[in-house]
């Protein structure tokens, strides 16, 4: 593990998100396997005051320059967590792939066209052959549908390059300056460009001609129970939280929703008891009810 000075640090880390011209960037992270085996899960940092006097969750580029979240994410990073972040942006889609081969980016490249405006290598392994963290930017439009499409056009990136695992639209890419747990790399641009992929706009634009998304009806937003009875608010709650998910192109996890649920709830001052017993009624099988 190569020793870097925080200067030099944060100069990776400013070279790369100044390439993903977000309008700003969701922190996130990500315990090491041992961390997980005790129970740490993913953390989304937003305690520390901005310079930048953005008011949302999340951290204009200039935020990160300052002493205390920049020792906040370092602490989190050498205690084994790694560092991601989320780009938030009004103007751009981003397609997010890790673990990308050689063999993978050059197809990406020269056989699918794509332009990356960020490539950082990750690891090598027993036959010399390179693995990396990649990712495409291409312009968000004004479609009705665009985060829809945005999604698939993400899809179809991540079903073929990398992990080959379909994940969310606003992925979680390794912040730059900072060690990848799971490489044990200091993530460093090889590549660190503003520019936009053509071959993913090209592709977006196929899939608005398809017309795929347009068949899909658009559903109804869940409405929050405030009938006063608790478990009813709680299963508003629930259903709200995946119809945001899936409204912004994300992967369901319901795992996930759950732990966001609770947290939620137990900020509203809900008993963590009464908590759990909603999530124990609600595992269990449904009585058939009879009409006559």
């Amino acid at each position: 593990m190569n020793y870097a000075s925080v200067q030099d640090r944060q100069r990776l880390l400013v070279s790369q998100l100044s390439a993903f011209d977000a309008d700003h960037f969701i922190v996130i992270v990500k315990p090491n396997a041992a961390l997980r085996k005790k129970g740490k899960t993913d953390l989304t940092i937003n305690h520390i005051p901005r310079t930048s006097g953005f008011k949302s969750t999340g951290y204009a580029l200039e935020d990160f320059m300052q002493p205390r979240l920049w020792k906040c994410l370092s602490k989190y990073n050498s205690d084994g967590y790694s560092i991601t972040v989320k780009c938030k942006s009004s103007k751009y889609h981003y397609v997010a792939l890790y673990n990308v081969s050689h063999t993978e980016l050059k197809r990406l490249v020269e056989g699918e066209g794509a332009a990356p405006c960020f490539v950082s290598f990750l690891s090598e392994n027993d036959r010399l052959e390179k693995f990396y963290s990649v990712v495409l930017r291409f312009q968000a439009t004004d479609h009705k549908k665009d985060t829809i499409y945005a999604k698939k056009v993400a899809s179809s990136y991540q079903a073929k390059f990398g992990l080959k695992k379909i994940d969310d639209l606003e992925a979680c890419i390794p912040l730059a300056g900072f060690w990848d747990k799971k490489s044990g790399t200091l993530v460093k641009p090889s590549r660190a460009l503003s520019r936009d992929c053509g071959a993913c706009a090209t592709r977006l634009a196929t899939f608005v001609k398809g017309g795929l998304a347009d068949l899909q009806d658009e559903p109804e937003a869940p409405v929050i129970d405030r009938s006063g009875n608790d478990d009813f608010y709680f299963e508003s709650c629930f259903q709200m939280m995946i119809y945001n998910a899936e409204k912004a192109g994300d992967v369901i996890d319901e795992d996930d929703i759950e732990k966001r649920l609770i947290n939620k709830l137990i900020k509203e001052h809900y008993h963590i008891d009464q908590i759990k017993g909603f999530f124990v009624q609600r595992e269990m099988p449904k009585e058939d009810v009879c009409d006559f």
